[in-house]
């Protein structure tokens, strides 16, 4: 409660109060010149204290930038001095955190800040009558900082001033005991003030007890330490003080007694002058008496006579502080303690003395009678805290052998442990729950104590005793609530078995304790069983029919959750009180369970969606048995036809349905009511002889027929459900061996007829045939010619080939077999892991020809009990084995692997050989396939297809916990098979391990023969290859799928590098194939071995490694590489320039690319290797930096990024000015090395400039992974510095006018860019200008050419260059960062002056004046490339610095400027660009930053905005209407996708104009009060104005639907907020009325007089479109728009009741806002009523279609699974009803006319409910559907919305009390009934149709009972859903 209580202290005080600055502080700032004053000063005009402790980071951060830079100590001085004396200051203490963590940090000016903060505890401690600070506020500081987790120097600098602090608590503390003694009344917060301050002092005690023992530490007469003890003692004699504090004076009270005493003196003074034991000395030496040791004490008075005066309660808090502060050693030690005074002998000799310890005999007595006597509960409370921890401290001594145990002295004798388990027995039932809590804990060490006494070592002694123990606390009832966890200890020391015999009713009365307990319990458990039990109504109604789908499965999986803790079989009548207290709980609705419920849910199976089916199958389990409303054997025989129906469908989901059906029929009718399980099972397995004795006669009319997938799926979930081991089954093995025998042989017959389809097929099969069977294009009814659906372009694309490629008949028959193919796996899969395997047979069985007979300790095997016998177990293996190796679809073959999967499973796990015999001959079998002769290409298809398969399941299929045998034998088979394609026949009997010698070789031969074998093979049309490149390939494409599997990643990363040997060496096979599969088994190695690749940072996510972790890891990999490279290095400079071109298959060598790309997936190393370390990456570095000079780029490119795992950061700077300095300085000298370099001139300056190129290409990757990567700033910085000393003399490079090079220009420029980015983050580097400045010249020189230089063909090379020119240009003003992987603009600051005379600095003036003249050529530039970086930089830039002010100082100039220009010419620049520009990426940037401009400009402040700002919003009228057809214009012309969607924004920006044009003119009209009579011109303006909001609202409507692309929704509801309609509603809502029935058609034109009203419509039609997106199926869209729409209803009107805007809600929450805004904007308006009417109508409103009701389910879906349309109907309804009550409604319209408009709207909806509900009867005449048509989602949502809308206008004709002729009321009722009672067996109707007649019944008051006809059941049974509105079907999200 204290913490509460000081946590809400807290929070009032840090809310509204600051911190304290006195003048004094004030004028010492302002007189200073330090760089902290502007922080300083801003931390000073703050007035919350969270806005400070926030200001406060940057204070801190000023100061430590002050350190780092500044060199004069007397500035530093002054800026300490300041800093540090906000710590001092009033209610300063939230700031300590921070601005003393930088203290702790700093390494500059420590005596510097010493000498300050001395100076600063002088001027504020007490010890000064003219002390400066507040009380405590110095102990306050040194507590601050010796709570810091880094103290450092801070210790020396509290040591020094450790007196000052102790007097500031002394001093405190006076002041605070002299105030108590006035009566005056402390409050909490200086009890927590004293408490901290006793805190402090402990510490100060503690840690330097020496500075209180000199001399030097006196004041007057008295040492600090007297003061401190006199203090410490007026606070325990006081009774005004805190327990805390009671606490802390009690520790710091014998912090102090051991700074003066020695431990032995300070055990004699606690025994004798705290425990008052007279006559007593130390057992080990009895030197010091107490006397002596009293007069150590420095204290002016007696001071046992003052601990004797203590009270209780502060005598408890010292017995603490003794416990917390005084060692183990000295509370153990043993004291002879005599009983007289003759030094413990009687006068007759005999001892009298006793050895006695202060924890045992001085605390643990004086505790105990603490516990037994207390003065109140909360004395009691405190006390067993101080036991808890008296009883640790024993623990813990005996633990660390510290008592001293023998036969004269025992520990705790017996009494004192009874005493001990009398005071938790006492204590256990204590109202407070804290207090049971420490008597628990009590309890548990009491018993760890006892159990580690030398007495309890004896088991029989110490059970006896815990016995007993446990028999006290059962005497203590069930009604004990505390003795469980006692007895729960006990448990665990005794045993359950134990209790259990002790008492056997333990359990129940357990249970019942928690039931029967009292009234309030009983309360806090009877509304939970009500919510519950509404819970269970509420879910079960959230499955209605059309659900969306995340409403019904998230009710489904609640409902599961429930069923799976209270049953929903209702509990038999008269047995509850025999039964368990839980079957008692049954919180379900009484209707939960019956026909209705039950069959509404069976309905619920034939769903297209996976998940809903599957669950309303494991709901239906748990029903009673046989299942309400499916009793009969009708109604039963009615499921199974309905269920083979849908087996018999030939799509997927349909036959899904059907077998759930049937599995639902064999669980609950079979299994558990007892029908024969053999029957059923032959029933289905004579089906299926039948389906494949029509196959085999005509396979393509079997096809059609959906063949056997449908029956084979209903099999395999009859087996999920068998238990083998059942009764049932082990009752009738014969005849299950029987059944199984026949099964297996039609898979056989199945095999036979599919497989060779599907093979044969394979070229033309697609990959996505999972979701292709689902379609329409392989239905029956489809045409010959085909409908090929256009839902998706890809799809399109792969049907229409599909089409092309195979005529319709041949396309069914090839997905029904692989349909079948993959059940048929399925099936094999499912029995093989739950049938049980054969067990031993006898050996004299085994047949002389058997090759296990010679085994004679094999156990054998029997017959007569076993359902598949050895041989059917190896046809099922071989059969998998055929499918794998011939089917090619991947789908199937992973079907097929985990069948496979599971029975070498099964077979592995056996203890019998034989059968773990049969896999290892699999594996064999395999390997003949895969090294088989005479494949060919095609056995390749799919990267082998099956074969990689069927070993990963003989891998996985190994049980785990045993030694792997498959895996690494087949490992080594493969790798040498790999190998062998890379011998010579003569060598092919060589070992692996002799493979890297042969490669240097080889390797040029290889590659010389490469190309041209290439060309041969390519010619020849033949499919053939040479002998062993199949195999070769398959070894490759297994090795892939093995490395890939992270299963297995363990058992083959002994294998990685090897296999990675083999690979790389394979990129030099003349053939493709191989190439391609070792470069597939070279990319899983890879990630496998470093990671994979974050493809935005260039960098391995995961596992990555650095390049000497990875050498290390894995040596031989290093060797290998270094020969390697070495070859292919060496072929670089071998060749002559003459023929390059020619040769270059042979420069490149095939190996090279991939060791570069491992390379560079490497992380620098922190470290340097070791001197002569063997595996250094590093001596790669000649390799890498020869690959420099290679022509080609992309060479360059992965050398350049491969040097960057070589170099340590150790090593980082002397390799980046090693490559730096050999860049040539002058274009003479490049010429100079060039001709002594090479002899001849042809070529040479190409290479040359390669040369370059590379040198600067691994600046760039050095510089952006290492360099930027550093954690030093320092480092940063120095290595920026040394590098650009360089760069500047050679940057001639980086000129165009010098350098003819663009890619070098570009490459100078890149690098540069990289370094500027780099100085960005060392944001004190002193280098960033330099840099800078650089930069901006040479991109200036290169955008001056590009702006005057028209070249006559097109150059891609110089265009890179302008567009990075260009990027860089505007990048010294505001440069993205990429650290974050976004995006993210960063401001520069001012261009530094530069440090040297390397640069000279532009004048800044004219270079910035020059910024808009550059951007507005760079965005007309002729170059697209340039205009679309330029006009990417300018939008970022206007998102960046938008709202920055242009009074900010701390913004570059550039800035400025470029906002200055902007104002007046952004606006119209980008008109005229966006009339001539021709390229759409180019014209979606000028529409997306025209959107951003003007919507910056809107979102300004009145006081903010500047009237000279060209915006949208300033533009008159007729301008803005030519922008708007400008527009439009582009709109109908524009095909791409996001320039349309800009158009759309931008579309908003124009009509938020509109409407604030409009708004204001129809307000006006409205003042008026009298008939618009506009001019011709004036009309037309407000037409025009009108003709285009209505045309915005028309195309939002359009583009929110449903079926556009989720990002152009986006853009329309992006649009929609910003035109500002939504908040016109606030505006004009109270003017708009109407006093006519509104029209039911919308107006064809615009009319003056009708203006207000036309307006609000749209507004209307614009805020339903709203709603309409708020229900958008995409998540980011709903709630990015309901954040938007919330800040629509924090206006200062309807704001209170809302949505703060400022807090993300619930979006469900925010429609129902919506419809309260509206309700209270419009809720005067009978158009609004209308409109939510007519919203109800349309909703209702449905075209019956004729058919299969199976198929409308399954036919394409809905666009938005999201959209609850029944959700907007209730609300509709339900504001209707509440309209009605309103006054504003009831007073504004005459009371028959609203009747006759009320009756109207009843009768139309009376008219469409029964007009859809005869036609749905009429044309689904003869069809079925179980639970009847209600049940269908196409009946259910039509009939349900009508009828709502028909109860919603009965209650308002009721309301209302319209009522004149009670008679026709009913006869719609009774027509109603009549025709809707086809549809009643749907709950939700019935109970719907029900709340009608009731209403009816109540208003008409006469009896119903002849006219309306009572449906079957009970009325009241969903009386937890009567309310049709929101109870119902309220948001569940």
């Amino acid at each position: 409660m204290s913490a509460k209580w000081r946590a809400l202290q807290h929070r009032h005080r840090y809310t509204y109060s600051a911190v304290v600055f006195p003048q004094s502080y004030v004028e010492s700032l302002n007189s200073s010149t330090s760089g902290i004053v502007p922080e300083l000063n801003q931390l000073i005009s703050l007035n919350s204290i969270y806005a400070q402790v926030d200001h406060a980071k940057q204070v801190a951060s000023a100061f430590t930038d002050l350190l780092l830079n500044c060199t004069d100590e007397a500035l530093i001085s002054e800026a300490a001095r300041l800093y540090l004396e906000i710590l001092f200051l009033e209610n300063s203490l939230p700031l300590h955190r921070t601005l003393i963590s930088v203290l702790a940090k700093t390494r500059n000016f420590q005596s510097v800040i010493r000498n300050c903060f001395r100076s600063l505890c002088d001027e504020y401690c007490g010890l000064r009558s003219e002390g400066r600070g507040k009380r405590f506020c110095v102990s306050r500081v040194a507590l601050s900082m010796m709570s810091s987790p880094k103290l450092g120097y801070l210790v020396e600098i509290v040591e020094e001033c450790v007196v000052l602090v102790a007097l500031d608590i002394v001093f405190g503390l006076n002041g605070v005991v002299s105030e108590t003694n006035g009566w005056s009344r402390p409050s909490p917060i200086v009890m927590e003030q004293c408490q901290e301050a006793l805190s402090c002092m402990y510490y100060l005690l503690q840690r330097f007890p020496s500075k209180f023992s000199d001399s030097s530490g006196c004041v007057g007469e008295s040492s600090v330490l007297e003061m401190i003890v006199t203090a410490i003692l007026s606070i325990l004699k006081s009774l005004a003080f805190s327990r805390d504090c009671f606490v802390a004076a009690g520790v710091a009270f014998c912090a102090a007694l051991q700074a003066c005493l020695s431990p032995e003196e300070v055990g004699l003074f606690i025994m004798e002058g705290i425990f008052y034991q007279t006559n007593c000395y130390s057992a080990n030496s009895g030197q010091s008496k107490f006397g002596d040791v009293i007069l150590k004490v420095p204290y002016k008075g007696d001071v046992y006579t003052e601990i004797c005066n203590f009270a209780v309660l502060s005598r408890l808090c010292l017995i603490r502080g003794i416990l917390t502060a005084v060692s183990r050693t000295v509370l153990t030690s043993q004291f002879i303690v005599s009983r007289n005074d003759l030094n413990g002998f009687d006068p007759q000799g005999i001892s009298n003395s006793s050895v006695q310890t202060i924890l045992y005999d001085g605390i643990l007595p004086e505790l105990c009678n603490y516990c037994e006597n207390p003065t109140d509960s909360h004395f009691n409370f405190h006390a067993l805290t101080v036991m808890q921890i008296c009883l640790q401290q024993i623990k813990t001594s005996m633990s660390a052998n510290l008592a001293s145990v023998s036969e004269n002295y025992d520990l705790i004798p017996e009494d004192m442990g009874t005493r001990i388990l009398r005071i938790i027995w006492n204590n256990l039932e204590d109202p407070l729950s804290q207090t049971v809590k420490q008597v628990h804990l009590i309890f548990d060490l009491f018993l760890d104590i006892q159990s580690s006494l030398h007495w309890a070592e004896d088991n029989e002694r110490i059970k006896p005793f815990l016995c007993r123990i446990a028999t006290d606390l059962l005497r203590m009832g069930p009604r004990c609530k505390g003795r469980y966890v006692p007895l729960a200890s006990l448990t665990k020391r005794l045993g359950a078995k134990t209790l259990l015999g002790m008492s056997p009713d333990l359990l129940f009365e357990t249970v019942h304790a928690y039931i029967d307990d009292d009234e309030a319990v009983v309360s806090r458990a009877e509304d939970l069983f009500h919510f519950m039990k509404w819970l269970s109504s509420f879910l079960f109604f959230s499955c209605y029919p059309s659900a969306p789908y995340e409403r019904k499965i998230m009710a489904m999986e609640l409902i599961l959750i429930m069923l799976n803790v209270w049953t929903v079989i209702p509990p038999s009548q008269g047995k509850c009180g025999a039964i368990s207290p839980e079957s008692c709980v049954y919180p379900y609705n009484k209707g939960f369970t019956l026909p209705d419920s039950t069959l509404l849910l069976v309905g619920s199976i034939i769903d297209s969606w996976d998940r809903l089916r599957e669950n309303s199958f494991r709901i239906l389990l748990h029903f009673p048995t046989p299942l309400p409303g499916i009793s009969s054997e009708e109604m039963v025989k009615e499921v199974i036809i309905w269920a083979k129906k849908l087996i018999c469908s030939p799509r997927v989901r349909e036959s899904d349905a059907g077998a759930l059906a049937l599995r639902l029929i064999f669980r609950k009718y079979v299994l558990e009511l007892g029908f024969p399980v053999i029957e059923y099972i032959k029933s289905l397995i004579d089906w299926l002889h039948v389906a494949v004795e029509e196959g085999e006669k005509d396979l393509s009319e079997a096809c059609r027929n959906s063949f056997v997938h449908g029956i084979l799926l209903t099999l395999r979930y009859t087996f999920e459900e068998l238990d083998w081991n059942s009764n049932v089954v082990l009752f009738s093995i014969s005849e299950m061996r029987h059944v199984l025998e026949k099964l297996l042989e039609l898979v056989v017959r199945i095999t036979s007829l599919a497989l060779w389809v599907v093979s044969a097929d394979a070229w033309y099969l697609p990959e996505d045939m999972d979701d292709m069977v689902d379609d329409d294009t392989f239905l029956v009814e489809v045409p010959t010619d085909m409908d090929v659906p256009t839902s998706s372009s890809e799809h399109d694309a792969k049907t229409s080939k599909l089409v092309q490629d195979i005529r319709p008949p041949e396309q069914i028959v090839m997905v029904g077999c692989w349909l079948a193919m993959k059940e048929v796996s399925l099936l094999l899969g499912t029995i093989i892991r739950k049938i049980p395997l054969p067990s031993n047979i006898p050996s004299d069985k085994s047949k002389a020809g058997d090759h296990f007979a010679d085994a004679s300790d094999v156990p054998s095997m029997t017959t007569s009990d076993v359902m598949l016998d050895l041989k059917q177990l190896e046809t099922i293996g071989k059969h998998f084995l055929e499918v794998l190796l011939k089917m090619k679809h991947n789908g199937a073959i992973d079907k097929t692997r985990a069948g496979f999967t599971a029975l070498c499973n099964r077979l592995l796990c056996s203890n019998d050989p034989r059968l773990c015999r049969l896999t290892e001959n699999w594996m064999e079998q395999l390997m003949e396939k895969t090294t088989a002769k005479g494949q060919i290409v095609d056995d390749l298809l799919r990267r082998s297809a099956g074969i990689p398969a069927a070993f990963m399941a003989l891998f996985l299929s190994e049980p785990e916990g045993t030694p792997k045998k498959l895996l690494p034998h087949s490992l080594r088979w493969l790798i040498d098979v790999a190998s062998q394609s890379l011998l010579d026949p003569t060598e092919a009997n060589s070992t692996t391990s002799d493979l890297c010698k042969s490669l240097s070789t080889k390797s040029t031969q290889a590659t010389a023969a490469a190309l041209q074998l290439e060309m041969d093979v390519s010619q020849k049309a033949s499919k053939t290859r040479d002998e062993g490149v199949i195999p070769t390939v398959h070894a490759f494409n297994v090795l892939r799928a093995a490395f890939n599997d992270t299963n297995l990643a363990t058992d083959t990363s002994g294998f990685s590098a090897e296999a990675l040997i083999i690979s790389i060496r394979s990129f030099s096979s003349p053939y493709w194939e191989v190439r391609n599969s070792a470069c597939l088994a070279y990319t899983a190695l890879v990630r496998r071995m470093i990671g994979f690749l974050n493809v935005q940072k260039r960098e391995s996510a995961r596992r990555a490694l650095t390049g000497l972790e990875f050498f290390h890891r894995y040596p031989s990999l290093h060797p290998f590489l270094f020969n390697e490279l070495k070859v292919a290095t060496d072929l670089l400079t071998d060749v002559s320039s003459e023929h390059s071109e020619s040769n270059l298959a042979k420069v490149v060598h095939p190996s090279l690319c991939p060791m570069l790309i491992l390379l560079s997936r490497l992380k620098p190393s922190t470290i340097t290797s070791e001197t002569g370390d063997a595996l250094d990456p590093f001596l790669f570095m000649p390799f890498i930096r020869r690959c420099s000079t290679q022509s080609n780029l992309r060479v360059q490119v992965l050398a350049s990024r491969a040097l960057t795992g070589l170099v340590s950061n150790e090593k980082l700077p002397v390799v980046l000015l090693a490559i730096a300095s050999e860049l040539p300085c002058t274009k003479e000298q490049m010429k100079d090395t060039r001709s002594s370099s090479f002899n001849t001139s042809n070529g040479t300056h190409l290479s040359s400039f390669n040369s370059i190129h590379g040198m600067l290409l691994q600046l760039s990757s050095l510089l952006d992974t290492n360099c930027r990567n550093l954690a030093d700033f320092s480092k940063k910085d120095q290595i920026l510095g040394d590098l650009i000393q360089i760069l500047v003399m050679c940057s001639w490079i980086g000129s165009p006018r010098l350098c003819p090079c663009p890619i070098l220009n570009g490459s100078f420029l890149r690098v540069l860019d990289q370094m500027l980015s780099i100085a960005r983050i060392c944001q004190m580097g002193k280098n960033f200008g330099i840099i800078c400045n650089f930069l901006w010249e040479l991109s200036s020189e290169c955008l001056d050419i590009e702006s005057s230089h028209k070249p006559s063909y097109y150059d891609p090379t110089a265009v890179e260059l302008y567009k990075q020119a260009a990027v860089s240009y505007f990048g010294c003003v505001l440069q993205a960062s990429k650290e974050e992987g976004e995006e993210v603009f960063q401001i520069s600051h001012r261009f530094s002056p530069p440090t040297s005379n390397l640069v000279q600095t532009p004048k800044m003036d004219s270079t910035f004046a020059k910024l808009p003249e550059r951007l507005v050529l760079s965005m007309s530039s002729p170059s697209y490339e340039v205009r679309h970086a330029t006009m990417k930089w300018l939008l970022q830039f206007l998102k960046s610095t938008g709202s920055v002010r242009e009074s900010n100082d701390q913004s570059s100039d550039g800035v400025m400027i470029i906002h200055k220009w902007a104002k007046t010419n952004l606006q119209a620049t980008l008109m005229k660009l966006l009339t001539v520009e021709n390229h759409h990426k180019c014209t979606n940037y000028i529409l997306r930053i025209l959107f951003t401009w003007n919507l910056l400009q809107f979102q300004k402040l009145s006081d903010q905005k500047c009237p000279e700002t060209i915006n949208i919003g300033g533009m008159n009228c007729d301008s803005v209407f030519q922008f708007w057809n400008k527009l439009v214009s582009l709109y109908e012309l524009a095909r791409h996708t996001k320039t349309r969607e800009a158009l759309i924004c931008c579309m908003g920006i124009c009509v938020k104009r509109f409407a604030g044009l409009f708004t204001s003119y129809v307000l006006s009209e409205v003042e008026k009060k009298n008939a618009i009579d506009c001019k011709t011109n004036e009309l037309e303006k407000w037409t025009h104005l009108y003709e285009c909001i209505n045309y915005f609202v028309s195309l939002i409507k359009q583009l929110s639907a449903a079926s556009e692309p989720v990002n152009m929704r986006k853009a329309a509801a992006e649009s929609m907020v910003v035109s500002g309609l939504l908040e016109q509603a606030e505006l004009i809502g109270s003017s708009v009325v109407c006093n006519y029935m509104p029209s039911e058609s919308p107006r064809s034109c615009f009319e003056p007089n009708e203006a207000i009203n036309m307006f609000a419509d749209e507004i209307l039609d614009i805020w339903f479109t709203c709603i309409r997106l708020l229900e958008d199926e995409d998540v980011g869209l709903r709630q990015s728009l309901s954040m938007d729409v919330q800040k629509c209803f924090a206006s200062n009107r309807f704001g209170k009741g809302f949505l703060a805007c400022v807090v993300p809600s619930q979006v469900e929450k925010v429609i129902e806002s919506c419809f309260e805004f509206l309700s209270l904007v419009f809720g005067h308006w009978i158009g609004y009523f209308d409109y939510l009417m007519r919203w109800v109508y349309s909703a209702g409103t449905c075209v019956v279609s004729g058919g299969d009701l199976v198929r409308h389910v399954f036919d394409k879906e809905i666009d938005n699974h999201h959209e609850e349309k029944l959700l907007i109907c209730q609300i509709c309804c339900s504001h209707l009803e509440k309209l009605l009550v309103s006054k504003p409604l009831v007073n504004l319209y005459d009371k028959a006319w609203l009747n006759e408009f009320l009756q109207h709207w009843r009768m139309r909806f009376c008219q469409q409910l029964v007009s859809f509900a005869n036609d749905h009867v009429r044309k689904q005449r003869g069809v079925s559907w179980v639970g009847g048509v209600g049940n269908h989602k196409d009946a259910f949502l039509p009939l349900y919305a009508n009828m709502l809308g028909f109860h919603a206008l009965s209650n308002c004709v009721f309301i209302r009390g319209g009522i004149t002729d009670g008679g026709s009321l009913l006869s719609d009722v009774v027509k109603v009934g009549e025709t809707i009672d086809p549809f009643l067996r749907n709950p939700l109707i019935q109970n719907l149709y029900l709340l009608v007649v009731k209403s009816h019944e109540r208003m008409v008051s006469a009896s119903t009972d002849h006219l309306i006809p009572k449906s079957s059941g009970d009325d009241s049974i969903w009386e937890d859903g009567a309310d049709p509105f929101i109870p119902n079907l309220a948001p569940i999200f």
